[in-house]
């Protein structure tokens, strides 16, 4: 499977929903296809979410509470 490091991303970094275990939702624009979806990113140090148009995982440079 493809990997890439997205061209952007944002959100905020609390969400009620972490409160059932949910991560917050992030606006991710691929690394690959350049296209922008939403998506619950789990709260873990840097996660890997699916892009839903071309398929590439993008790999979120983020730190989980260190």
């Amino acid at each position: 499977m493809k990997t890439t490091v997205p061209k952007s991303f944002e959100g905020w970094n609390m969400s009620l929903a972490q409160i059932f275990g949910f991560g917050p939702k992030l606006t991710i624009t691929c690394g690959e296809c350049s296209l922008t979806f939403k998506k619950r990113v789990p709260t873990v140090s840097n996660p890997g979410v699916q892009c839903t148009y071309c398929g590439t995982v993008n790999i979120i440079p983020i730190l989980s509470g260190v």
